[in-house]
């Protein structure tokens, strides 16, 4: 499609959409395409000025920005212009009017909400009591004192933060890899152009962790419950391999004090693996070699009973009970002893060799 050929679909959908739709940083996409489109033809003519692939990926990124910026600007406008809106607010009164109370129109807010893809700013009605009676009644029914029914069409009426789920999960990965929530604050702005501040990304990772945490408590309950140690029956046909379970605690300083002013806590870390998802070579000078194919970690923070059941769970999902030896690796501390006679059957504790020094 030749440059004017572009320049009139541009302006078409313009005529269609009204001034809300940017077509001049639509003009400036194609502009930018053509410029580096002509500086390929022109270098791909010889060999002496020809383009580096770190130029070709500098062309690509800012495209790729340039397209980014213009996506954003037609959703805004989309959404600016969504007609069914009405109905959405139609349908809202009359839901509350089954519940006793009557809502009316007030003004539209604006609010913005971040996205994997950017900033999305949009536009919408909210509903306000009619009345200081139902006023009272709105407020026995939630804390909310405006309803905004494109919000809940929208999925977003019940996300903290102003932020998608896809965001929250980038942004507490990022957080939480991160040597510290400053440095998360400059490596998503790097990746993902994403703008938060590192209060922001701390609340979110937290949010992120406490949810990921109760789900881990929840299977694990759920697999203490199915496979209690004192019933526990190991399979009768086994595998011929080993599993091995790792366990081992560090004592780190915290600002927090206990019930006995400590402000020391312990880091409990379970591991698992076996042998027969562990690959065994010889290199070139003759030495054996290994290396896991699969292992899976827990971490946990608290009491010997709060680690209890998610090592019998980390046990259970990597077969506990149908290999035929178990051996537990630790460095012999007391806890450690009493915990494996308490969950475990017929497991061969070893004394992690550092500690026979």
């Amino acid at each position: 499609m030749e440059f004017d050929s572009l320049l009139n679909t541009i302006f078409s959908y313009a005529d269609q959409y009204g001034p809300d739709f940017p077509s001049s940083e639509l003009k400036d996409l194609v502009t930018l395409f053509m410029e580096y489109h002509a500086n390929f033809k022109r270098n791909l003519a010889g060999e002496d000025d020809f383009l580096t692939i770190s130029q070709i990926e500098e062309m690509m990124l800012n495209l790729f920005k340039k397209q980014k910026e213009i996506d954003i600007a037609v959703l805004t406008t989309c959404l600016r212009r969504f007609k069914s809106e009405w109905k959405l607010i139609v349908k809202k009164k009359i839901e509350y009017l089954d519940k006793g109370l009557k809502l009316k129109n007030f003004r539209r807010y604006k609010t913005s909400f971040m996205t994997l893809a950017g900033r999305l700013p949009f536009e919408r009605i909210a509903l306000i009591p009619s009345t200081p009676g139902d006023a009272k009644k709105l407020a026995e029914l939630s804390q909310k004192k405006l309803i905004f029914p494109f919000d809940k069409a929208l999925g977003l009426a019940h996300l903290p933060y102003n932020m998608t789920v896809g965001t929250m999960l980038e942004v507490a990965l990022v957080g939480s890899t991160s040597d510290s929530f400053e440095d998360a604050e400059n490596v998503l702005l790097k990746r993902t152009d994403i703008k938060i501040n590192d209060d922001s990304i701390r609340s979110v990772t937290n949010l992120i962790g406490s949810l990921v945490r109760a789900n881990d408590v929840k299977i694990a309950e759920d697999i203490w419950v199915k496979n209690k140690p004192w019933t526990f029956r190991e399979q009768k046909k086994q595998i011929n391999h080993n599993l091995y379970l790792e366990v081992d605690g560090v004592m780190f300083r915290t600002r927090e004090k206990d019930e006995q002013g400590s402000t020391w806590k312990e880091n409990k870390l379970g591991l698992a693996f076996s042998t027969d998802n562990m690959l065994f070579w010889t290199d070139k000078h003759g030495k054996k070699q290994h290396r896991l194919l699969k292992k899976e970690y827990i971490s946990i923070i608290g009491t010997i009973d709060e680690f209890k059941k998610p090592l019998y769970s980390l046990a259970i999902r990597n077969g506990y009970g149908k290999y035929k030896n178990t051996i537990l690796l630790s460095d012999g501390a007391t806890w450690i002893r009493n915990q494996n006679k308490e969950l475990f059957r017929n497991v061969q504790q070893i004394l992690n060799f550092e500690y026979l020094k």
